[in-house]
């Protein structure tokens, strides 16, 4: 038994690289699940329904869609995807060796460390009520994905709010008074703002923080209208949905 268990292993084992006559993996030929295909139709009714008024070139999405389906599913409809991947994504820098000359050349450099980024591509750091922050901006690939995983013009991290400032009360209150002109409220409700310390949390938070969008707003061009136009819109969105309570 023992002679016949390590004749099957011997079997299995094979040489280095792949086995001959096997074909590369085209991964833009990719099969669109229920809420891909969903979304995706939608984007091409909005894109038509736009027309030429305006020019979208990027669609913005949350982690659910970071995986090279959407970015193929995004990029049929002549969009860019924005979104992100998991905090333990196997990405790769490009190799940037030189070529032997025999076999293949090589495409995957270094697997990313990040906990050890190269200060190369460190764009810019801050310190704040004890917290570090340090932006990277770095052009890496991923072995499923077919294309890089960022445009170097504009690749990086960016920060995305629309316009304004408000606290958790502001946006409450915003909410009472824009529901209330669109008659979605009919009755006064009693908006009581908190401090700080009456609201303990785990997590240690500065007493004010706004996000700074200026590198977004000069990558995008693109200037986002204020929250409480937003707000309003999507009461009436609800309002048109459900009518009024």
């Amino acid at each position: 038994a023992k002679a016949k268990k390590a004749g099957s292993n011997e079997k299995q084992k094979r040489g280095r690289g792949r086995p001959q006559g096997s074909k590369n993996k085209n991964n833009r030929n990719v099969v669109l699940n229920a809420e891909m295909t969903q979304v995706q139709a939608m984007l091409q009714k909005l894109l038509k329904l736009i027309g030429d008024t305006l020019r979208p070139v990027y669609f913005v999405y949350d982690g659910a869609f970071g995986n090279n389906a959407a970015v193929q599913m995004t990029r049929q409809v002549g969009l860019h995807l924005i979104s992100k991947l998991r905090n333990d994504s196997a990405l790769y820098f490009k190799w940037n060796g030189v070529y032997s000359g025999k076999g293949r050349q090589s495409v995957y450099g270094d697997r990313v460390d990040y906990k050890n980024l190269p200060a190369v591509h460190l764009k810019s750091e801050e310190t704040g009520k004890y917290i570090r922050t340090r932006i990277y901006q770095l052009n890496v690939i991923h072995k499923k994905f077919a294309d890089s995983l960022a445009d170097s013009k504009i690749a990086g991290i960016y920060h995305w709010t629309d316009s304004g400032v408000a606290s958790w009360y502001d946006f409450a209150v915003a909410i009472y008074e824009e529901a209330t002109i669109l008659g979605i409220l009919t009755r006064p409700v009693n908006i009581r703002p908190l401090r700080t310390e009456e609201y303990p949390t785990i997590a240690h938070r500065p007493a004010y923080s706004v996000l700074e969008k200026s590198s977004m707003l000069a990558a995008l061009g693109y200037f986002p209208p204020h929250w409480r136009t937003q707000l309003r819109s999507m009461l009436k969105e609800i309002l048109g949905r459900a009518g009024p309570e």
